[in-house]
């Protein structure tokens, strides 16, 4: 398991065929969040045995896979 609850996640800038990998569905309206950072919230493994995350984005919680997510970049200026 890459990512903890609490971790801070960023979602990636998927590609058309990473959107429509199985074992997740991937809905439309899920596209606005790539790019963006949020919450991880829960993390299970489902029936196939993969690990996916929920994520809070703008008070929204969605399910994504371990792969469709990065760790966020911050800078320390000082």
């Amino acid at each position: 398991m890459k990512f903890k609850i609490g971790d801070k996640v960023k979602i990636r800038n998927l590609t058309n065929e990473e959107r429509q990998t199985i074992p997740l569905f991937y809905h439309n309206n899920m596209k606005q969040y790539e790019g963006k950072t949020g919450k991880l919230v829960d993390v299970v493994t489902d029936y196939g045995g993969y690990i996916v995350y929920a994520v809070n984005l703008e008070n929204e919680t969605w399910w994504w896979l371990e792969e469709w997510l990065e760790q966020p970049i911050s800078y320390n200026a000082f």
